[in-house]
């Protein structure tokens, strides 16, 4: 899968307004780190017994890979990032579509599982505010999704700072 992923993701910052992005999220690399803090967050929101218990290791498992996922099309594919630096308002849904598409690995149930998840990462951030073409995102309506969504919102945040030690 991450054959597909677009070139951009690996170095591009995850935000350019430092609106919903920590500092070290707006310098080059920001995006990849961004996902790695998402992910970071999500582990440590898995480990409590209380997850353990409530998810099985298969849905955890699930979820973590739409963590990983969710904004790896943040400009849609490589030639609409070469075309324009924009951040597509409906790239949750685009990597939706392509989680969807893939074959072979997962089933139909498990690949709408993940790309469930995904569609909704963003909160009810985007299901408030349609875009310019009328598109609105799903809000987060399952314990899954809703844990997915908090693992981002968290690493967008100012206040929070992720350590990784793979830079």
């Amino acid at each position: 899968m991450t054959k597909i992923i677009p070139e951009y993701v690996f170095q591009i910052p995850a935000g350019i307004s430092g609106y919903e992005n920590s500092a070290s999220d707006l310098s080059q690399k920001g995006l990849l780190r961004h996902i790695e803090n998402a992910v970071s967050i999500y582990m440590m929101l898995t480990k409590p017994e209380y997850t353990r218990i409530k998810f099985t290791q298969h849905e955890r498992d699930m979820m973590l890979v739409a963590t990983m996922f969710c904004d790896a099309f943040k400009h849609g594919w490589q030639e609409d990032y070469e075309e324009s630096h924009v951040p597509k308002y409906e790239h949750p849904k685009i990597a939706a579509d392509v989680i969807k598409s893939v074959d072979g690995i997962l089933s139909i149930n498990e690949l709408s599982f993940i790309a469930n998840c995904i569609e909704s990462h963003m909160g009810s951030n985007l299901s408030e505010k349609p875009d310019k073409n009328g598109i609105t995102m799903p809000s987060p309506d399952t314990e899954y999704k809703h844990l997915v969504f908090i693992a981002h919102y968290l690493a967008t945040q100012k206040d929070i700072d992720i350590r990784n030690n793979n830079e």
